[in-house]
């Protein structure tokens, strides 16, 4: 995809590292631990992220450790079509006066619009050069956004007012000061002025955007002091309004003197310093920002972690308006522990949000269990999956001021991501949880959808999605009697696999799904009845399995069995993993290659060649519907040629004679950048099930040389049962809404004139060698007639059709199995003297066939004219 960038010059930043980088002050530890960015794909939650109704098929990243914090979309660097070598940076927020959102990305060429209205599936509308650099800061004014970096160039002011449009233009670039750079911008929204921080030796260089917001004029300086970062704020203090800007600074850079320094701002021409706060354990004050009533004022420092081993202390200072003064006393200090260093921090509400380098996001709350002076952490999102060390990676920035409640953050190697923090407006919920195994007749599901108040759910947004992995079938879900939402999974042959998920849109455009990745991370069930295992290994042995054959060119990396080493991590998610994936005791799976404990990355990666893993035959010639499953784990992404090679799955049925490809990850994609995922495939979509069935997977590195890792760990082959019977049709709410409102009991038909609605039952084996299967019909008015029916047809996906006082459940080509005067209400078929249903039906094995009972119900005042009524339907399938 071609980005639109707004110039041509852009192939220029390549050089991303050059002599004339400037430095945010004398040796600033980000660019001592600068490292390269992560090469992949992010990733979409959105239903239709690709675009022309085609789903976004990547499963969500599974090694970002979070807590109540929900991921809806990622734009990695990549994405946003920064070079090689580039970095992110900072972060802001634009709402257009339309309401429609979008985040502000810095990287190291350039500022990024990124719509995130739909947050699910960010469009990136354009992106403005600027001065190559890693530092970049952008704050916005009415509809301009106003972007400034340690590459000089002054401000680049950028006009947003058609960005709905998807057109975003740099009208002026504000160069009027002998240092041309840089560190952060401030912009007071309330009284119209914009600071500039930083760069060179600088402390404040304020600009008026009332009159010109295009083209500011310079109105004041305070350089007593430099200045890393200011929070401006309009305060009542007294009897009138002033203008407070409290900066983190010092001398030298910030190093000498360091800590907050209160500054009057209220006359631009000549600010008056009102107050220099030190504190113990300095290293470097860095930023601060206070609460929503401006009673608190919350600090990070940038070096004491690094300095002091101090692990991400908050400072907290009470801010007092005595008098015609303003003024802060310390307060206290917050840890929650973590050994990452913390950077920016905002507040919203009663909780406050930092950006924690390498510990990525990190949510605290002020209220509940947590006070202003001592809050609570709540939550998390750690962006940098590799460890929480004590450096200059991982997340720069957080913004959480969007009014739908989203919330964005920039990361350093990894780029933007869209979150949603704390509880969601809206949670949806499969009742008795998601089927693994579904009737191959089909089957209702239900859906409960939550909301946060009444409203948040916009009306009509619930829909169930269902396909093969390829593409889904979108069906809307309608509400039900049972406070739930009902559509129908459809019908399949017995031993497929149906992808499916639920999804339902909240009022403020977000839209939600169940399970929480799709579409990528959706369900997998498989048709059939049971599942039975046949063969399972959680690798804690080897059994069997080889970890090298002949024919492998494989020079290092080659498989073996053991407790997976994990190497040292960059920007990436490990290569290689440091645990293996049995839940448990489990320690041990097979991996490509051992490195040494605390070996670098491509110590002990795949070189030169393949490297297969291939399995013990397995016997499946009587096995019904064999399925494998396995968890894998691959990486391609780092190394001189990233994203080139593959990982392979191959299955025979002659013992190895014979190779047919089952699975291929890679060359791009999110499961070829780490972590553990499942894949499971029929054997006999691929070969005919015999007694000389093999698996194999092969790594390999071919070309130019890059970093390969792969590992896999609990295999497992599974018998899918065909023969069974599910309940279908049901009058309780599940599927259509009965007649007159008469609806039944959970699992029955229709209400009739006796209570609750008939129930339809089944017993016995739907076997044709065996076959002992009854129906059973209970809940009916008494000595009424009853006809059991069998049909090779399903009404209404399942949900039956109204007619007389129930819902009709079959459809096409019916056998009138026999009639039955009900004793008590109820009956049987078959009975004493009757045939059997498998003769009666003329059945075959794997015929999938659905029934129920038509009955006449004598009180026609009960609810139409009519007098009968249904049964809820069974579906059953028949195996030998």
């Amino acid at each position: 995809m071609k980005h639109p960038f707004q110039s041509s010059a852009f192939a220029a930043t390549a050089l991303l590292l050059s002599a004339a980088t400037l430095f945010a002050h004398d040796g600033d530890p980000k660019l001592r631990d600068k490292q390269p960015m992560y090469a992949g794909p992010g990733w979409r939650n959105s239903a239709l992220a690709g675009g022309g109704g085609s789903p976004m098929l990547m499963a969500p990243p599974s090694d970002f450790a979070r807590s109540g914090v929900t991921l809806l979309s990622w734009l990695s660097l990549p994405d946003l079509g920064v070079p090689a070598g580039g970095n992110g940076n900072s972060c802001f927020g634009y709402t257009s006066p339309s309401g429609r959102e979008y985040a502000l990305m810095g990287t190291s060429v350039g500022t990024s619009i990124v719509e995130v209205s739909q947050p699910g599936n960010p469009v990136i509308v354009a992106t403005i050069l600027g001065p190559q650099s890693l530092w970049r800061d952008v704050r916005t004014y009415s509809h301009y956004a106003y972007a400034i970096s340690e590459g000089g160039s002054g401000i680049q002011v950028i006009d947003l007012a058609n960005v709905d449009n998807g057109v975003a233009t740099l009208v002026n670039t504000i160069n009027d000061d002998a240092t041309p750079a840089t560190h952060t911008i401030a912009i007071n929204t309330q009284s119209g002025y914009l600071y500039r921080s930083g760069g060179g030796s600088s402390g404040l260089r304020i600009y008026n955007l009332n009159s010109n917001p295009a083209a500011p004029a310079r109105v004041g300086t305070w350089s007593a002091r430099y200045v890393h970062e200011a929070s401006i704020f309009t305060m009542q203090v007294g009897a009138t309004q002033k203008e407070i800007a409290f900066c983190c600074g010092g001398q030298n850079g910030g190093t000498v003197n360091t800590g907050i320094y209160v500054v009057d701002v209220t006359n631009k021409a000549n600010p008056v310093q009102l107050q220099y706060v030190a504190y113990a354990n300095s290293g470097y004050c860095h930023q601060c920002w206070p609460s929503p009533d401006m009673t608190k004022l919350y600090m990070d420092d940038e070096l004491d972690d690094e300095n002091l081993g101090i692990t991400s202390v908050m400072r907290v200072f009470d801010i007092s308006t005595t008098g015609s003064n303003v003024s802060l006393s310390f307060a206290g200090t917050y840890t929650n522990g973590n050994t990452a260093i913390d950077h920016n921090l905002y507040t919203k509400n009663d909780r406050i949000l930092a950006a924690s380098y390498r510990a990525g996001l990190r949510v605290y709350s002020t209220s509940g269990a947590g006070t202003p002076n001592v809050p609570v952490e709540i939550g998390y999102f750690d962006t940098y999956p590799g460890d929480d060390q004590t450096y200059f990676n991982g997340l720069w920035n957080v913004y959480p001021y969007f009014p739908s409640g989203t919330v964005i953050g920039s990361d350093i190697e990894r780029g933007l991501f869209v979150w949603w923090v704390g509880t969601p407006p809206l949670t949806i919920d499969i009742p008795g949880g998601a089927p693994s195994v579904l009737p191959p007749g089909g089957l209702v599901l239900q859906a409960h959808i939550g909301e946060s108040s009444p409203g948040t759910l916009v009306p009509g947004s619930v829909t169930l999605h269902y396909g093969s992995g390829a593409s889904f079938q979108s069906v809307a879900m309608q509400a039900n009697a049972s406070g739930n939402y009902a559509a129908a999974l459809p019908a399949g042959a017995c031993g497929s696999n149906l992808i499916w998920y639920v999804s339902a849109q909240s009022t403020n455009g977000i839209l939600w799904t169940a399970p929480e990745g799709a579409s990528g991370d959706a369900n997998l069930s498989v048709y059939g009845s049971t599942l039975a295992s046949v063969a399972s290994n959680d690798f804690e042995t080897t059994t069997g399995w080889q970890g090298a054959v002949a024919g492998d060119t494989a020079t290092s990396g080659q498989w073996v069995n053991g407790d997976p080493v994990g190497v040292e991590v960059t920007a990436f998610i490990s290569p290689q993993p440091e645990f293996d994936h049995t839940p448990g005791a489990g320690t041990r799976c097979w991996v490509t290659g051992q490195a040494a404990a605390g070996a670098g990355n491509g110590s002990a990666d795949v070189d030169g060649g393949r490297t297969t893993l291939l399995s013990p035959a397995f016997a499946l010639a009587n096995v019904e519907n064999p399925v494998v499953g396995y968890w894998r784990y691959y990486s391609n992404v780092s190394g001189s040629a990233p994203a080139a090679d593959t990982f392979r799955v191959d299955v025979s049925g002659d013992n190895g004679t014979n190779w047919t490809n089952a699975e291929t990850v890679g060359p791009a994609g999110l499961e070829s950048s780490g972590g553990w995922y499942y894949h499971q495939f029929r054997v006999a979509d691929f070969v005919a099930p015999t007694n000389q069935v093999r698996v194999r997977f092969v790594a390999e590195d071919l070309g130019s040389g890059s970093i390969i890792e792969a590992a896999l760990d609990d295999f497992s082959i599974q018998s899918v049962v065909c023969s069974g019977y599910a309940t279908i049709c049901t009058g309780d709410g599940a599927g259509n809404a009965c007649p007159c409102a008469n609806t039944g009991a959970a699992g029955r038909g229709c209400a009739n004139s006796t209570g609750a609605g008939a129930l339809l039952s089944a017993s016995g084996s739907a076997s044709l060698s065996n076959d002992s299967f009854v129906l059973h019909g209970t809940g009916m008015p008494g000595n009424a007639t009853a006809l059991y029916v069998q049909s090779a047809g399903i009404d209404h996906a399942g949900l039956g059709t109204q007619l007389g006082d129930g819902l009709r459940c079959i459809s096409g080509s019916s056998v009138r199995l026999g009639v039955k005067s009900n004793s008590g209400g109820a009956s049987n078929f078959p009975s004493a003297g009757d045939s059997s249903i498998s003769t009666l039906g003329a059945l075959t094995i794997g015929a999938t066939r659905y029934y129920h009972v038509w009955y006449r119900d004598s009180s026609p005042s009960f609810c139409t004219t009519d007098t009968f009524n249904y049964t809820n339907g069974i579906t059953a399938t028949w195996g030998p």
